[in-house]
């Protein structure tokens, strides 16, 4: 069974610690695009911090339920 779900995907930078040179990409997910316009525009990010495109694009996740097998009862091979 599939589900579909629809995102606005915020990528955000981030420097955990202004001494190294690390930075971390952190991926927020929003149901409404308005309010991941709102986030973009007041952290400054409203480009994607890696390829340079418009932020908060919308986003199709497939969600696949599976069945978990019973275990075999014990005496059984």
């Amino acid at each position: 069974m599939n589900i579909e779900t629809l995102y606005y995907v915020l990528y955000l930078i981030t420097v955990p610690d202004i001494l190294t040179d690390g930075q971390n990409v952190h991926r927020i997910a929003f149901e409404h695009q308005k309010d991941c316009l709102y986030m973009a525009h007041t952290l400054k990010q409203e480009l994607d911090p890696i390829s340079r495109k418009q932020q908060c694009q919308e986003l199709t996740a497939y969600d696949f339920v599976v069945k978990v097998p019973l275990p075999k009862p014990e005496g059984m091979l």
